[in-house]
């Protein structure tokens, strides 16, 4: 079915000649438009030739399904296409779209570096330099330069750290990298600088900024007389004026003091006027000489006069508050302010050099270096105007790239654009160009914090809609295909209220709103506002969790939802078309986004509590991982024994196995009490270790024996010290990256981090760790010692490496994000959490701040005095500064709510606290009050101190609706408040349905309180486990040759069983495995075992249906992602692979998928005598041991389930395939067990012998 284009898509396709700006509305349908408008381009002959088209992303794989589409796009016009000579272009545009700059702009312009890299200081050529590499490199390279500055100009430096560092003694090197990223971000940076350097001692451009406080202090200054006269009318009324007519005056000449500096242009009087003295106030009403019949008027009217004058208190606090700051010389501040700056420049600047010459010698880049050497290959500064290079011109003359199609362009940086500008056909470079394809939404501009730039799109977009260039137009795309009509009406309610152009950059009107233009089964459902009371009904449930009522109330409603089956939309396919459909939701359809990682650790051990299972993508704390916090202690205990932490945190950890218990007892014989009763420590914990595994032989003396009179104990120290021992002697002849893997294969710690929970990410940073230890390895030869020393200096610097990305398709959890990772996703139910956290706007009040077009604002520290001292620009910034980070926070909250596709959830947590400041309710009903007398939500209200949370921007948007009278109820509003907002709601084109619900609701009970309260005890249970208890100590005192085991994997029992069966000398190949040559020209090769564990790896993380298009290209998408390291997937037979998804087997399993999803890594563990294996495998396992084991892969058909088993051995035919016959025995056995329908068979499906080979049926 073709697929129907709406006027503003058809547009935006169809638009021709001019450079086109898309401001597109979130689910829009963008990245199909831009696909559909390049295809069309790309199948009208001559006019844009494959090679000549660059769309540049900001995301890998963004990058990669678009190339995926046009291809995929090309092929369908091909195949439908009769006309000879159309076919021949569209056959060749296929061909050489593998030439287009389908890219990254890190890989764009990595690509142009490395063409031109003879015109840069890199003889040995360029690569990406490592996060963590580059990390530790800026640390070091930032104590070298302020050490070389010190012993240079040390005066400079003392200057710099005394004005910028509140303790003299404190680290300068964090000011100095703000001002070296923020550089690296714009296309002149000494251009920049320069004129900062220059502003600060400039007395007109100082005089004419200082213009914008006298503005400021005008108003309130007018505002303060405006209530004094007020008051002074009313005093006149007093039956007893003077005394408090007297303070009126004194107040308004105070003010008139003020005017009077502000008139005359004089700053120094004005900050006389505001800091000489303090200002006079009214203390009380003089009743005391009033008679008894003058009391009450006195009184009656001192009521209006006190709140007149309190108010013009105030008012001149905040004047004194905004002008003393600047200290009594503004422009003599300016300049010492200018010279702190001026030093903190050279600190900058000698930092960029050193690092630039450290990245030369290494070889290495980092993308914002890549950026900035593709930048001076395109422009260069003349005169203070950017002008195209030779180079750039020489692109533009012989156009090379026709057409520029630009992503995201919301968030490109200064940078950025300026390359943008140059490559694209403009002769004016202060705009772009008329072949640009420019898409973008500046209400999900969300990563200014790195350095992004959301201004530059607004301006072009406004450039192109105000029709002053010929070279642009503009074509909004206002549909929205992902979300229900309640949520777009909740989203549009909520935003037309609260963001606007001082709080979000941009004005939610009209032409910003979303309008419905998905169609889904069923009706729609309102949004669900929660409100969560702090009434103490979980306080003794809660006393020993990790996470509060609001999480605890989140995952109750989900868990609601689940067992009321609460239907959702899933569109299949039926006889080849597409159908859309309700089903019962499953956990996998909500996911609960929060603008904080912590909330979501919380909201995962709240949705664990009541059942359910959680997934979430942690990119930070890799180092703080358990896995790799245990394996770096096992490094450190190889390198050094000795070292008494790392060992204590091995032994407790899975490698040795020890208890708490049993590291005391032996921790207790490092030390020993000397006469005057003080413990001193006389051995290090692997001295006591090795002194308990030493035996009394002849060759060792019986005092060198250390007795703990522990047998149990004892066994692990002997254990212990060999493994220390076998892994040390094995660290002197291996590479770093060979011993991890023998200290896996030794310990199985590997297999161990399947036990434990997220076991899939666990397992992938333990693979991870090989490839770092290789990345090490291949520029350093410092050994294992080099490797800890290079983990350390990581982790002193504050760096980290990514975690790796685990594989989460199929997986059935709710999905856990933060709000910046959920970007470009949708789900059907999304939960809002962690609304109550108060935003972080510390950034406004730094001392450095630094803006592209407002230059640099600095307060400083002077030390003798203990003040701050503030500047004019330093001011006039902060303010802009928290604006822009009050905006960014207003564009995360949009982000968050435009995921849900069929129903948003918001708890709003109704925190109680003594302190009216940090009480919700009282926060939120002084809200309700300013809202009523407003007359609605201003951008001043959600700047104030009052409305510093998301939960309170939307509540102020709530207010203004019907039927908010629960909310209202909640916070304890007036009737007059209730009375006044109820006037003010506005009539919105599509009223948002909302209902609230009380939560913990009324007469419910809290979810698994059963946990702590006493059960009756179940008789029958208690008779059987008393008789299994009896048993195992009848059976316990009988001496065995060999007791069975009670937890055997399928593995474990295939291979004592081949052993048994097997002739000596393939025994003896088991153990002793012959070393391998080295082919010419290798350092290193996969061994074939090594690569069928790679090809297993990529049939497991893998998406089959991409792999059915280009194997290559899933591969390339699983090592981008970081699923699997850049060395297995060179292990992977690809050609094997490739014939698996061309073989009928395939097939079955495609067609399987329609009636149950095909099951991969299928874990189970059962229990041998209700699988009937207890009596032919006896002597293997014992009858109530459990065996467990894991499937590669099942799938249903209509009579049964078919299991498929992936070999990568080398086989001559398919006879040898029959020793694999137990291992499908003991799987089918498992799988009828747990599974609905019988196991009707079983298949090998051999990577060598290219096809499937069914053995159990």
């Amino acid at each position: 079915m073709a697929v129907k284009w709406t006027d503003e898509q058809s547009e935006a396709i169809e638009k021709r000649g001019k450079g086109i700006i898309v401001p597109a509305a979130a689910g829009s349908g963008k990245t199909a438009v831009l696909v559909e408008r390049t295809v069309r381009l790309l199948e009208e002959k001559d006019v844009l030739p494959a090679e000549k088209l660059l769309a540049v992303t900001f995301m890998k794989d963004a990058a990669a399904q678009m190339k995926t589409k046009l291809r995929a796009a090309l092929a369908k016009r091909l195949v439908g296409e009769t006309d000879p000579d159309k076919r021949e272009w569209l056959a060749r545009q296929q061909d050489m779209l593998a030439l287009a700059k389908i890219c990254t702009i890190s890989s764009f312009c990595y690509d142009m570096v490395k063409e031109n890299l003879d015109r840069f200081e890199y003889r040995n050529g360029i690569t990406i330099a490592d996060d963590a590499q580059m990390t530790v490199l800026i640390d070091e390279c930032l104590r070298e330069v302020i050490e070389e500055m010190s012993a240079e100009c040390p005066e400079r430096v003392e200057l710099m750290t005394d004005a910028l560092l509140k303790n003299p003694d404190g680290d300068i090197g964090g000011v100095i990298l703000q001002l070296y990223e923020f550089k690296r971000s714009l296309p002149f940076p000494k251009k920049w600088a320069e004129t900062a350097k220059r502003l600060f001692a400039d007395e007109e451009a100082l005089k004419t900024e200082l213009q914008g406080l006298f503005g400021s202090v005008k108003e309130m200054a007018e505002n303060a007389v405006g209530m004094l006269d007020e008051a002074r009318g009313t005093a006149a009324c007093l039956p007893y004026p003077d005394d408090i007519m007297e303070k009126l005056l004194e107040q308004h000449d105070a003010f008139g003091e003020i005017r009077a500096a502000l008139t005359s242009d004089d700053y120094r009087r004005l900050f006389l006027a505001v800091t000489s003295g303090g200002f006079p106030k009214i203390t009380g009403a003089g009743l005391s000489k009033l008679k008894n019949e003058d009391k009450a008027e006195q009184k009656r009217l001192f009521g209006e006069i006190k709140p007149l004058s309190d108010g013009a208190a105030e008012l001149f606090a905040e004047i004194k508050a905004a002008v003393s700051p600047l200290g009594d010389d503004y422009i003599g501040n300016s300049r010492i302010a200018g010279m702190a700056f001026a030093a903190l420049d050279e600190a900058a600047d000698r930092l960029d050099r050193r690092l630039m010459e450290r990245k030369q010698e290494l070889g290495a880049a980092e993308f914002g270096d890549i950026e900035r050497m593709a930048m001076t290959l395109l422009v260069t500064d003349e005169g203070g105007e950017p002008k195209r290079t030779e180079l750039a011109e020489r692109i533009r003359g012989e156009g090379r790239y026709r057409m520029l199609l630009i992503d995201e362009f919301q968030d490109v940086n200064n940078l950025q654009e300026m390359i943008f500008r140059a490559l694209s056909d403009t002769d004016d470079l202060s705009m772009l160009g008329k072949n640009v394809f420019v898409v973008g939404d500046i209400k999900q501009s969300i990563y200014r914090f790195r350095q992004s730039n959301p201004e530059l799109f607004k301006r072009a977009a406004e450039l192109a809609a105000s029709g002053r260039t010929e070279q642009l137009t503009e074509i909004r795309l206002r549909m929205n295909f992902r979300s229900r009509q309640s949520v777009l009406a909740f989203v549009n309610m909520v935003f037309r209220r609260i963001m606007s152009q001082e709080i979000g950059e941009v004005e939610y009107n009209e032409d910003e709103q979303l309008y419905c233009g998905a169609k889904y089964v069923g009706e729609d459902t309102p949004t669900e506002v929660l409100l969560v009371r702090d009434d103490g009904s979980y306080t003794d449930e809660l006393k020993y969790t990790v996470f509060g009522v609001e999480e605890l109330c989140a995952a109750q409603r989900i868990k609601q939802m689940l067992d009321e089956g609460t239907p959702v939309n899933e569109t299949v396919k039926v006889n080849g078309a597409e159908v859309t459909r309700q089903r019962p939701c499953r956990q996998s359809d909500f996911c609960i986004l929060s603008r904080k990682t912590e909330t979501l650790r919380s909201a995962a051990a709240a949705l664990t509590y009541v059942g359910l299972t959680a997934h979430t993508e942690t990119e930070k704390g890799y180092m703080k991982s358990q896995e790799i916090m245990a394996m770096v202690s096992l490094l450190k205990v190889i390198d050094n024994p000795n070292r008494n932490i790392p060992l204590a945190a091995v032994m407790l950890s899975p490698i040795m196995g020890f208890t708490a218990d049993g590291l005391a007892k032996l921790r207790m014989h490092c030390f020993k009490v000397s006469e005057d009763g003080h413990r001193n420590e006389v051995r290090r914990l692997y001295q006591v270790l090795t002194a308990v595994s030493k035996s009394a032989d002849a060759d060792a003396k019986e005092a060198e024996k250390l007795d703990i009179r522990d047998e149990e104990l004892e066994s692990r120290c002997v254990d212990a010290v060999r493994l220390v021992e076998r892994l040390r002697f094995y660290s002197v002849s291996m590479g770093i990256e060979e011993l991890i893997t023998r200290i896996y294969d030794e310990t199985g710690f590997f297999a161990a981090a399947s036990g434990f929970e997220n076991s899939d990410r666990r397992r992938a940073n333990l693979r991870m760790l090989t490839q770092r230890a290789a990345e090490y390895e291949a520029g350093s030869t410092g050994g294992i010692a080099g490797f800890l020393r290079f983990l350390d200096s990581l982790s002193e610097a504050k760096g980290d490496f990514k975690q790796a990305a685990a594989r989460t398709t199929g997986s059935n959890s709710v999905t856990l994000k933060t709000f910046h990772r959920s970007k470009g996703l949708e789900y059907p139910f999304v939960i809002i959490e962690g609304l109550g956290r108060e935003f972080n706007l510390r950034d406004a009040s730094r001392n450095v701040l630094l803006s592209e077009t407002g230059y640099a604002g600095i307060s400083f520290y002077r030390h003798d005095e203990l003040v701050t001292i503030d500047t004019v620009r330093h001011m006039t910034l902060s303010d802009k500064v928290r604006s822009e980070q009050l905006s960014e926070e207003m564009r995360l909250l949009y982000v968050a709510l435009t995921r849900a596709k069929e129903k948003l959830i918001i708890p709003l947590f109704m925190k109680r606290h003594a302190k009216p400041q940090f009480d919700v309710p009282s926060r939120m009903k002084a809200v309700a009050e300013s809202v009523a007398l407003m007359g609605k939500v201003t951008p001043s209200m959600l700047a104030d101190y009052s409305c510093r949370t998301p939960d309170t921007w939307i509540a102020a948007a709530l207010m203004l609706t019907d039927g908010c009278d629960a909310l209202l109820d909640e916070i304890g509003a007036d009737d007059m408040t209730r009375d006044m907002l109820h006037r003010l709601v506005p009539k919105d084109d599509v009223p948002a349905e909302i209902v609230y619900r009380v939560m913990p609701e009324e007469g419910g009970e809290a979810v698994n309180k059963a946990k702590f309260a006493a059960e009756k005890s179940d008789s029958r249970l208690v008779s059987e486990l008393s008789g299994l208890f009896e048993k195992v100590k009848e059976e316990s005192g009988r001496e065995t040759a060999k007791p069975a085991a009670s937890k055997r994997t399928v593995t474990e029992i295939v291979s004592e069983i081949h052993m048994k069966n097997s002739a000596p000398e393939d025994i003896e190949g088991m153990f002793f495995p012959q070393l391998g040559t080295l082919e010419k020209g290798e350092v290193a090769k996969l061994s074939a075992s090594q690569r069928g564990t790679c090809t297993h790896l990529f049939m497991e993380l893998a998406d089959y249906a991409n792999c059915e298009k280009s194997v290559e290209d899933e591969l390339e998408r699983l090592v981008r992602r970081g699923s699997m390291t850049e060395q297995e997937g060179s292990g992977v037979y690809i050609s094997a692979v490739k014939k698996f998804f061309a073989s009928e087997l395939y097939g079955r399993m495609k067609a399987s998928a329609e009636i149950e999803p095909i099951m991969r890594e299928r874990r189970f563990t059962v229990r041998a005598k209700d699988a009937g294996i207890d009596g032919e495998f006896a002597e293997y396992i014992a009858p109530d041991g459990m065996l467990q084991g894991i499937c590669d892969c099942i799938f249903c058909e209509e009579d049964g389930y078919v299991l498929v088993d992936y070999k990568t051995d080398w086989f001559r035919d398919e006879s040898e395939l029959a020793r694999y016959d137990v291992q499908l025995e003991l799987y089918r056995k498992a799988l009828e067990l747990i599974l609905p329908k019988p196991v009707k068979s079983c298949c090998l499906y051999s990577f060598v012998l290219g096809r499937a080979v069914e053995r159990l049926a």
